[in-house]
């Protein structure tokens, strides 16, 4: 592969896969709380279903932190707000200043389960089946319109959108989104407007109907991905599937 392709397509990952966080921002809130006693504790709020992970960073004078920075810290939804960090003085005229950055997930130093066996997340015929080669671990089948599509495995579905008539799927395209118990999220692209099934928050068990599948002239393949977080960000997962045609 061309290296000007490899780094294409990798920004075209992290971009794709990371729009449907920034579509909830406003479920999501981190801000600092100063105290009496001189210290700043930094708080967070989950107010979504499913937990999100923490980028914080910090530049602390005369100043130390309670949790060691840079950190991922877990943010699991609740309804009071969460405590992270604490900035604590340490002589006169401390400085400090902090930056974040919100993922879907919680990261947990390692790759997920290779050893996992999804389902096809869709229903139909595996002969009547085509895959294009995988890109980057993200998967493209080509599918009749129309075709039911499922959970590939069980989870909480953590975002729906599906108002879209003609999206490309790798802007704002219909997707639902799928939070799995180990951390990993999948990415069901392209269904057909207004066809989704479920609705965020829900619990869906392996093979359930979520919606269906909307092929247009600019996208004519339904795309599967599951990621995970790194260090780095959201990354594409490898998935083997009990009945996959290559």
């Amino acid at each position: 592969m061309p290296k000007f392709l490899a780094f294409a397509l990798g920004i075209s990952l992290l971009v794709f896969i990371r729009i449907p966080a920034l579509c909830q921002a406003a479920l999501y809130k981190i801000y600092q709380v100063k105290n009496e006693n001189g210290t700043v504790s930094i708080m967070g709020e989950n107010h979504g279903v499913v937990p999100v992970s923490v980028l914080l960073e910090a530049k602390l004078v005369l100043m130390h932190s309670t949790v060691a920075l840079p950190a991922r810290i877990a943010l699991p939804p609740a309804e009071s707000p969460q405590l992270l960090t604490v900035f604590v003085p340490e002589a006169l005229d401390p400085y400090y200043r902090y930056t974040y950055n919100i993922d879907p997930g919680v990261y947990t130093g390692h790759a997920p389960d290779s050893s996992l066996v999804y389902a096809l997340p869709f229903r139909v015929q595996t002969d009547t089946i085509k895959i294009r080669r995988q890109l980057r671990n993200q998967y493209p089948f080509a599918l009749p319109v129309g075709t039911p599509i499922v959970a590939a495995r069980e989870g909480i579905v953590a975002f729906v959108r599906h108002d879209k008539k003609n999206a490309l799927v790798r802007k704002n395209g219909n997707v639902i989104l799928v939070y799995h118990a180990d951390g990993t999220q999948g990415r069901y692209e392209n269904i057909t407007q207004n066809s989704a099934v479920v609705q965020v928050g829900q619990q869906v068990k392996q093979g359930e109907l979520l919606g269906y599948f909307g092929g247009n002239k600019y996208e004519p393949h339904f795309w599967f991905v599951v990621v995970y977080l790194t260090k780095l960000g959201l990354e594409a997962a490898p998935v083997t599937f009990n009945d996959k045609k290559e």
